[in-house]
């Protein structure tokens, strides 16, 4: 942000507001604090500010500052506030207890000021400093990630000392706000403008309640000599707007009632008037009053490899490094030039250390959130460095590893590493493209791993800083789906109409879960023969209980074991090798999981957990590799409910629509769940009953599908690398 002055009000922009740095690890941090970089951490006396400034702090965002105190507080009343957040906690979606995101994204849109508190909102002082620096560092930058510009830093539980101090102006902050030394019985009601110190900003916050009456003692007592009024909220609480949490909120340190905030604020805006604050009070953010008396420039320091720059020749590429420190509200933006020009606010932006492999002046300067800008440096590096022919070379890896040919089934995370020859000046960039395009130095600059999740092409060279380019390398990232076949119930159309009419003329393979008590006893199921056929003919026949129990909350244990138990034992006296095991229902809890285990199987598939936002939508968009819960094996069919279910059926889009899905989110296991085959021609006197039962489906429509996954890879087939086998083989990686 810059500040102009317009006669005697400053008024506050957010433009060209821009991390000044990133801090790349505590180690480079601590490096710099050993050195003595930062400026003076207290202010000189200058000139008393007039008036009292209130600044509303709202501490470790809680959810009720913006459901009660930014909405029915703040900003109807035209209100803005500081809230300091500890980053480790944001929640990513609406929740009961911490803000989000978006909520804090709202909150700064809004006006007003989003401070930092740490990752983890844990007291600095019992932490090594290299915790200390991670914690503070690394939740500015989280913060920044998402498009907010934290200025000014809460120390947890208001614990500091020196050395924590210089860790937060390293960082980037130009004040730090403790957690006391004001009182609304004196003597001291307010801080000093310009601050006493700061980075060691005093403050209001109780313990316990935040009453009214507190509050405008503490601002009556301030007023008196004006000053500044940091005042530390945690939870807006009411017993009208919240009740259901009203009892917990009012139990928690520094809480202020939702009617005593609002009272407060009409008591400050009224300031001067009958029944208001006195004269003179106002409100202001903590980043709005910090600026009103920062009058200092930031102070940058260079750096040559990680040394203090040498006047004598350098004989390899030097990395120049910019560090920048500032006192008051924290410093917006270094800038640099190596042409010979002054830098200004529109030269190159510095974000990172760049090199030098040839004589350069460098000339830097750096700018604080207040608009004071530092006077320009400049520095000469000499460098004297043997000629450079040979371009670099680039490698790749995937998860860490080589590159595989065969096919992923989770994302795969990418890393390209360039080195350059032995004596050679060094690495400038790595190129990339993703789209099967050739990479040029107009494509992306490689600046970290980064994520894959359907099958991809990955085109790479680097170039050094002698201006030489290595031939581009090429590495095809494939993904693969696993599809199952699951037929549950061993319905006789299963094997009259989707055996004979549909897998076995496309050569495909499914697994058939078998209630042994039904076949060749209801004539709705198939027969020993039957099953026995589909056995020789390599299908998967698994479990299915003895007659169909529900195993969830079993009361009767040696029941649940012997259906369990003994349709595994029917299955093995016919020459089967069950394997695997489907719960009747899709139902199961952990005593179903164990008593399966114990009768010998080795995976259990339930039902549902796949796409539960709709076919293709995830969140989960396939079964992982090995199962999250092998005994639990998530499937893309949720059973149904109601007495009796009704499930319409199948459709081909939307079994299309799952693999689609899997295909572009890292692959993996797609398990089909399947019950009655239908057909109005093959089947014509059971058409009316099988289509109206349990999840039917189409013998067209089962045809169709294995037509698309039999083109997998070609034009109007499935993903390419979509494969078919049995829940045995896909288990088993075979």
């Amino acid at each position: 942000m810059i500040l102009s002055r317009n006669g005697s009000a400053w008024t506050r922009d957010r433009v060209m507001r821009r991390p000044s740095r990133v801090i790349r690890g505590a180690v480079a941090l601590l490096a710099v604090l050993a050195a003595g970089a930062w400026g003076a951490v207290t202010t000189s006396a200058a000139t008393a500010a007039t008036g009292t400034t209130v600044s509303l702090n709202f501490d470790n965002n809680t959810t009720s500052q913006y459901t009660l105190g930014w909405q029915q507080a703040l900003q109807p009343a035209g209100v803005t506030a500081t809230f300091y957040v500890s980053s480790g906690s944001v929640a990513t979606t609406p929740s009961t207890s911490h803000l989000t995101w978006s909520q804090l994204s709202s909150l700064a849109a809004a006006g007003n000021d989003i401070g930092g508190k740490t990752v983890d909102n844990t007291s600095l002082t019992s932490m090594t400093a290299a915790q200390q620096v991670a914690e503070i560092c690394n939740d500015r930058q989280s913060l920044l990630s998402h498009g907010l510009n934290p200025d000014t830093f809460a120390y947890p539980g208001g614990a500091y000392n020196t050395t924590i101090e210089s860790e937060a102006q390293g960082c980037g902050y130009g004040n730090a706000r403790t957690a006391g030394s004001l009182s609304p019985t004196g003597p001291t009601y307010a801080e000093t403008l310009p601050p006493k110190t700061w980075l060691a900003l005093r403050a209001y916050a109780p313990t316990g309640q935040v009453s009214l009456a507190s509050l405008e003692a503490l601002v009556t007592g301030a007023a008196a000599k004006g000053g500044w009024v940091p005042i530390v909220l945690s939870k807006v609480c009411s017993q009208t707007a919240d009740p259901s949490n009203y009892a917990t909120c009012t139990a928690s340190s520094g809480w202020i009632d939702l009617g005593d905030l609002n009272t407060f604020l009409s008591w400050v805006k009224n300031a001067g008037q009958a029944g208001g604050a006195p004269a003179g009070v106002t409100f202001g953010t903590m980043g709005a009053t910090a600026a009103s008396v920062d009058t200092t420039a930031p102070v940058t320091t260079i750096s040559c490899s990680g040394s203090p720059c040498q006047a004598s020749a350098y004989t390899s590429t030097v990395s120049v490094a910019l560090a920048a420190t500032d006192t008051g509200t924290g410093v917006a933006s270094t800038h640099y030039t190596t042409d010979g020009s002054t830098p200004t606010l529109s030269s190159p932006t510095y974000t990172g250390p760049f090199p030098a492999a040839q004589t350069t002046t460098v000339q830097y300067a750096s700018w604080d959130n207040a608009g004071n800008a530092e006077t320009a440096h400049s520095q000469t590096i000499t460098l004297q460095q043997a000629p450079d022919t040979t371009p670099p070379t680039t490698t790749i890896a995937c998860n860490g590893a080589p590159c595989s040919s065969t096919g992923y089934t989770a994302p795969v995370t990418v890393t390209l590493s360039a080195t350059d020859n032995p004596g050679g000046w060094g690495v400038a960039h790595t190129y990339y493209t993703t789209d099967g395009s050739t990479p040029t130095t107009s494509s992306t600059v490689y600046t970290g791993p980064f994520t894959l999740k359907k099958n991809t092409t990955v085109e790479f060279f680097s170039t050094d800083l002698a201006g030489n380019a290595e031939q581009v390398n090429t590495q095809a990232i494939a993904f693969t789906v696993v599809v199952t076949l699951s037929f549950d119930d061993s319905d006789v159309n299963q094997y009259t109409l989707g055996f004979v009419h549909a897998l076995q003329p496309h050569h495909m393979l499914g697994t058939f879960f078998v209630i042994s008590g039904h076949v060749s006893v209801d004539p709705d199921a198939m027969t020993w023969a039957q099953v026995t056929a589909l056995s020789n003919a390599g299908d998967e026949i698994g479990g299915h209980t003895v007659d169909h129990v529900n195993l969830k909350g079993c009361t009767n244990q040696q029941t649940c074991i012997n259906e369990v138990c003994q349709d595994r034992q029917t299955l093995i006296s016919h020459g089967l090798n069950p394997v695997d095991f489907a719960y009747p229902f899709g139902a199961y809890d952990t005593n179903a999981e164990s008593i399966v285990q114990g009768c010998g199987y080795s995976a259990a598939r339930a039902a549902g957990g796949i796409d539960v936002s709709g076919p293709g939508a995830g969140p989960v968009y396939s079964e992982s590799f090995p199962p999250k819960d092998k005994f639990a094996v998530r499937t893309n069919y949720d059973a149904p409910t109601g007495n009796p279910p009704n499930v319409p059926p199948l459709q081909l889009s939307n079994m299309e629509a799952a693999v689609n899905g899997a295909a572009a989110n890292g692959g993996g296991l797609i398990v089909f769940g399947f019950h009655q085959i239908c057909d109005q021609t093959l089947d014509p006197s059971n058409y009316s009953s099988c289509i109206s039962d349990w999840g039917p489906m189409e013998l067209s429509t089962l045809n169709a599908l294995l037509d698309w996954l039999q083109n997998a890879g070609q034009p109007g087939g499935a993903p390419a690398g979509t494969v078919v086998k049995t829940m045995a083989q896909a288990l088993n990686g075979s």
